[in-house]
């Protein structure tokens, strides 16, 4: 909540609803050095992680339409009095990670300094739960389990296109992403789609939109990576839904459901198998994994 325009992060721990999921950030989770904030689709944050690359930060400011705001803008105005962090542009305003602007989902801030280096230490050692949900174009195999390639940046791309990553054989950096489960799904005019949970074991520029590219399978609103937004879309089929911690002050675990806009797109399609139907019912329900 906003107070006097300072946000309170004295609530108690609450399990996240889709009515709390609205267009403006709040804290999801909190503990004293660490909180879980949640980001809408449409907000920026162009401040980088251990391992994200240069060209992160102009990603955040690539195809922004006026409309997008600034979250380290949020934190600074929403927290800046009391946490002396949300002013520190060198220490990220205490954003241990980032999310791209068409993403929705949650991310780590660091209320202090222990907790912003604690976090950016345990994402360094791999030591945070991520879990995505994503839609893709065709029938993504659910058994592929853990993929690994090495994404090369295009910093600088001709015509002033957006930068973005690609798997870059012996070059660039190694990336991991596990394909968790999968089902497939119809839309109106026919095409297969793949409901897609995927858990990160790194966290470099666009690993998950590239990855699945680099599979011949990219995500439905992607117009990066070769998609098309389809009208019963609004946006890019990308959420962040899970994120698990502990830096030494309990475990800080929060799962964020489907907001609405994607939930509406998910309704309109149907499912083609039992799994499928169980996928779909389950993101749809915000129920456990």
């Amino acid at each position: 909540q906003l107070d006097g325009g300072q946000a309170s992060l004295d609530a108690t721990r609450l399990p996240v609803t889709t009515s709390m999921l609205v267009d403006e950030p709040r804290v999801l989770q909190r503990q004293p050095r660490l909180c879980a904030i949640w980001k809408p689709p449409g907000w920026t944050v162009s401040v980088s992680d251990d391992e994200s690359l240069a060209a992160e930060q102009l990603t955040a400011l690539s195809g922004s339409g006026g409309s997008d705001r600034a979250l380290q803008d949020w934190i600074e105005k929403a927290f800046g009095q009391e946490h002396p962090i949300a002013r520190d542009v060198g220490a990220s305003y205490g954003l241990a990670q980032r999310l791209d602007r068409l993403t929705s989902g949650s991310l780590l801030w660091g209320s202090s300094y222990g907790g912003y280096f604690a976090a950016r230490l345990h994402l360094a050692a791999r030591r945070v739960r991520k879990v995505y949900c994503c839609l893709c174009h065709g029938a993504l195999q659910p058994g592929l389990g853990l993929q690994q390639a090495r994404l090369l940046v295009q910093a600088v791309r001709p015509d002033g296109e957006p930068p973005r990553s690609s798997m870059g054989g012996s070059r660039g950096m190694l990336a991991r992403t596990e394909i968790a489960t999968a089902g497939h799904l119809a839309c109106q005019g026919g095409e297969v789609l793949s409901l897609v949970e995927v858990r990160l074991h790194t966290g470099l520029m666009h690993q998950i939109r590239s990855h699945l590219s680099g599979l011949g399978h990219p995500l439905v609103g992607d117009a990066t990576y070769g998609s098309s937004m389809p009208d019963w879309c609004p946006r890019m089929f990308l959420h962040a839904r899970r994120l698990g911690i502990d830096i030494g002050d309990g475990p800080l675990d929060v799962e964020v459901p489907l907001p609405q806009d994607l939930r509406a797109a998910v309704r309109q399609l149907t499912p083609l198998s039992g799994a499928a139907r169980g996928l779909s019912a389950r993101l749809l329900s915000g129920g456990p994994e």
